[in-house]
């Protein structure tokens, strides 16, 4: 966190900035000795769009004038239109863990 706040000029999006912090620190676990050693699997969901019980505050931090309804159609219009997607539910998430934690997923 010391680092994330003497560099605000580097962080554009909190939300970005913590996304790729995850895929850094995955890809670097993943190729760690101390766990390939172990037989360790590491993998991480890093979601899009998910409706949870943040979404509106979300929305309206998205939106310029705050306003949770325009902060929607924008994420949408980025991040969803494009391939006729859907924000996700929590289960989403919950489902893909569930097959990535069992043996089907051994070699992944």
């Amino acid at each position: 966190m010391d680092w994330y706040d003497k560099h605000p000029d580097l962080i554009k999006s909190a939300y970005v900035f913590a996304k790729q912090c995850l895929e850094s620190y995955v890809t670097y676990k993943c190729m760690s000795s101390e766990f390939i050693n172990k037989r360790i699997r590491i993998n991480a969901i890093n979601p899009g769009d998910t409706t949870t019980g943040l979404t509106e505050d979300f929305n309206k931090s998205t939106s310029p004038n705050g306003d949770a309804k325009e902060g929607e159609e924008m994420i949408s219009n980025i991040f969803l239109k494009s391939w006729n997607g859907y924000p996700a539910e929590p289960k989403d998430m919950g489902y893909p863990m569930v097959v990535i934690g069992s043996d089907i997923c051994s070699y992944m």
